[in-house]
């Protein structure tokens, strides 16, 4: 399947018409005199497949014929001889694929028209950039030690090294032997455990691929939770400030109610092999989770939430990432004591599958009487949610006189950003039912499918604080739309540009009935919309 990166140019054309005091100025101008074309305008670029571009223009209806001229190493200056020249393109040529670019390399391309009987159309130009080849193959998690990784690459190709920069800490530079050529693979050691690390792969100081990886736990810096050992609930009871991090053998694990009240670490073993835990947590006074490579089951819905917040005034950042949340019965958290509202730091939701949640008998992600001053939800699907009832996607209460619960928590912020979210049989009331003061909103690059909800409905978020870009809606025509009454009449307060008729657009998923929702609609992976696992 293509990728593209699209680069828009447009040039307008401007044309004065000046008029003199005549006898009569009633005569309608409706041709304007010239003996050249015009130049070529309406000009894209569209990266496809690393390497190879998509050129497109605005058609010239007094144009015979079109020439194309490709620069390489340049921003629309056209110095020296272009690398590659197109001449007597017609209409039906457009769009005009051109392969086998350089990657990472920037080029400029102008266009000119030309006809029969008239001058040529000066040049027009556009300017794009090939992404770094993918020469360097997807890192299995069996070529990973807690301090080492083994990476692959293309053979019959020249390298120079590989460079792995940590999101924290010291970078870690390797050189690439002949020997290594000649195998496909390096070796580079020296790096630290429990770290995610950008591998870059060089030719000089050329970019020929990137991927990201994270390297193992060695048993010994972290506290094992295995079937036949140590329970969860012990494993946090031991944690401390020396020692938090809890490592997960693979397994399935009936937890119950963990109660945490520190900040503590959980990561499964292994990503391909992801220990399940059956039932939830329960945070308090000074909680927090960062979690990774971990299936929570909520039982079939006969537990309610993945966690809840029930004791506290202050709460550290609840993470999980790289896993899947299923079968509760309620939504994935709660935070609903009015006598204690407890300040959350942050609640991120980063790279998940999230399924089969029920919905009966509370939102999906819910809070009522607290603050979250950062809630972020990015990367992930959601599917077959809120299956019992037509609950609320996003819902955050502030106190009954609709002020904040924290007063010093004036304004916080919600990132929805390339999540592919699919309704269920009763889909959701609203995407978001925030009535907080100070939300902040941010919506980018997602795709809303069968949602028969508004955005909001309600007189609470402020249209100057929320910010949408490059989202799309299928069978979800009110999921970007604010609307609520202004004296007694329904009236559309806030539109997303992207949710109206003309922009909606079917994903074609490869096989959504089996969960598979590979998008196979080139619009959409041209614009890189929803969860980037199923833009293949």
């Amino acid at each position: 399947m293509n990728k593209f990166k699209k680069y828009t140019y447009l040039l307008g054309l401007a044309c004065a018409v000046l008029t003199t005091a005549c006898e009569d100025q009633s005569e309608e101008v409706t041709t304007l005199e010239h003996d050249h074309l015009f130049a070529p305008f309406g000009l894209e670029a569209k990266v496809n497949n690393t390497i190879d571009v998509r050129l497109s223009w605005t058609i010239n209806s007094e144009a015979s014929f079109y020439d194309i001229e490709i620069f390489a190493n340049d921003s629309l200056t056209f110095q020296g001889t272009p690398v590659r020249t197109y001449t007597n393109l017609t209409a039906e040529d457009m769009p005009y694929d051109v392969t086998g670019l350089e990657g990472d390399t920037k080029y400029s391309a102008r266009f000119m028209c030309k006809g029969d009987n008239i001058k040529d159309s000066k040049w027009n130009g556009i300017y794009f950039k090939t992404e770094p080849e993918k020469l360097l193959k997807e890192v299995d998690e069996d070529d990973l030690t807690a301090s080492s990784a083994t990476l692959y690459f293309e053979l019959n190709r020249t390298f120079t090294e590989v460079i792995l920069t940590p999101e924290e800490g010291e970078t870690v530079k390797q050189a690439i032997s002949s020997q290594d050529l000649q195998s496909g693979k390096v070796i580079v050691n020296g790096l630290s455990g429990n770290t995610t690390y950008t591998a870059k792969l060089l030719n000089g100081e050329k970019n020929c691929g990137v991927r990201t990886l994270t390297t193992l736990i060695d048993p010994a810096t972290a506290i094992v939770v295995s079937p036949d050992g140590k329970s969860l609930q012990d494993a946090v009871t031991e944690a401390n400030e020396n020692k938090n991090l809890i490592l997960i053998q693979a397994g399935t694990y009936d937890i119950g109610e963990v109660e945490v009240n520190k900040e503590i670490q959980i990561i499964g073993e292994r990503f391909k092999n992801k220990p399940v835990l059956v039932g939830k947590f329960n945070m308090i006074e000074g909680s927090g989770i960062v979690m990774r490579n971990i299936i929570m089951d909520g039982n079939g819905a006969a537990v309610k939430r993945m966690f809840s917040y029930e004791d506290g005034t202050t709460a550290k950042e609840f993470k999980i990432e790289a896993s899947e949340i299923r079968g509760y019965k309620e939504g994935i958290f709660a935070i609903n004591n009015p006598s204690k509202p407890i300040t959350v730091d942050a609640i991120t939701i980063n790279n998940c599958l999230i399924y089969d949640i029920a919905c009966d008998g509370g939102d999906f992600l819910d809070s009522r009487s607290g603050t979250i001053k950062k809630l972020t939800i990015t990367n992930n699907t959601f599917y077959n949610c809120s299956q019992v009832k037509a609950r609320e996607f996003i819902r955050i209460d502030g106190t009954e006189d609709k002020k904040p619960w924290n007063p010093e928590v004036t304004e916080y912020s919600i990132k929805l950003e390339n999540n592919t979210i699919v309704g269920a049989v009763k889909t959701f009331k609203r995407l978001m039912y925030v009535r907080y003061p100070g939300a902040k909103v941010t919506m980018k690059s997602n795709l809303i499918m069968n949602f028969s909800g508004y955005l909001n409905d309600q007189k609470y978020i402020e249209t100057e604080n929320i910010t949408v870009s490059n989202n799309r809606y299928y069978k979800a025509e009110k999921a970007g739309i604010i609307n609520y009454k202004i004296n007694d009449v329904a009236t559309n307060v806030f539109t997303d540009p992207n949710c109206v008729k003309e922009k909606f657009v079917d994903p074609a998923f490869k096989d959504e009935a089996n969960g598979d929702f590979t998008i196979t609609n080139e619009d959409l992976i041209i614009d890189k919309v929803g969860d980037p696992r199923w833009l293949k």
